[in-house]
C-alpha cells in the first residue's frame, strides 16, 4: 500500500533522531515521509536536514506558526502543511508524532489490517511508555482507540470525514466521523 506519513515537529530534538531511525528501519517503509518543522528553536531542523539528505523518501517542510500552546490546532495545521506538499496520490495517509518509537514490523502489521479488510478506514497500534526498562500501556484511553500520535487513514476514509479538524479532541472526532460514515477502526496491540 502506497503510504505517506506526516510528522509535525516542534522542538523534538531529544526524540526525533531515534524516532526517524525506527521509522527508516521498518520491514515495510512508507513511500513518503514529510517532516514539518513548526517553528522549532532547538536543533530539530538539523536532524531533519540530515535525514532528508540521506533518504530520498523524506521531505522537509518548514512553517512558522505561533510558539503559543494551541491544543489541537497547532499540530493539525502543521499536519496540513505537510499534507498540502504531497504531489502524488497515496492509499494511506498517516499523522505521527516525532517522539515515538516503532517496532520494526509496525507498518507491516498495520498494512496487513488494511489489506485484509477494505472497510477499515482508520488503524494504528497502542502506545506504551518505558519506565525503568519496562514498557507499560499508556492507559489514558481504551486499547480500541487509535491515538493521535500513530494514526493511519485509508485515503477514502480521510476524505469522507473531511480530514482532521483544527480543534482540541481532533483525534476523537476523526474516529467518531469514521464510524458515522460506516468505516471500521482497527488497532493492533
Amino acid at each position: 500500500m502506497k503510504t505517506a506519513i506526516i510528522i509535525p515537529i516542534h522542538n523534538e530534538e531529544p526524540f526525533l533522531e531515534q524516532m526517524l531511525t525506527t521509522l527508516m528501519s521498518q520491514t515495510k517503509v512508507p513511500a513518503k515521509v514529510v517532516l514539518v518543522n513548526d517553528n522549532s528553536t532547538d536543533n530539530s531542523q538539523q536532524i531533519i536536514d540530515r535525514y532528508s539528505s540521506k533518504y530520498a523518501i523524506i521531505e522537509s517542510v518548514t512553517i512558522t506558526s505561533s510558539n503559543k500552546h494551541e491544543p489541537g490546532s497547532k499540530v493539525v495545521n502543521a499536519f496540513y502543511a505537510g499534507y498540502d506538499s504531497l504531489t502524488e496520490d497515496y492509499d494511506l495517509v498517516g499523522k505521527f508524532d516525532a517522539d515515538i518509537l516503532l517496532p520494526k514490523n509496525y507498518f507491516e502489521s498495520i498494512f496487513k489490517i488494511f489489506t485484509e479488510n477494505e472497510n477499515v478506514g482508520l488503524a494504528g497500534g497502542n502506545l506504551y511508555i518505558q519506565k525503568n526498562n519496562n514498557w507499560f500501556y499508556e492507559n489514558i484511553s481504551e486499547k480500541t482507540k487509535v491515538r493521535g500520535p500513530i494514526k493511519l487513514y485509508r485515503k477514502a476514509c480521510f476524505e469522507k470525514i473531511g480530514g482532521l479538524k483544527t480543534s482540541i479532541g481532533w483525534d476523537t472526532v476523526d474516529g467518531l466521523l469514521a464510524i458515522y460514515h460506516n468505516w471500521e477502526i482497527a488497532t493492533d496491540t
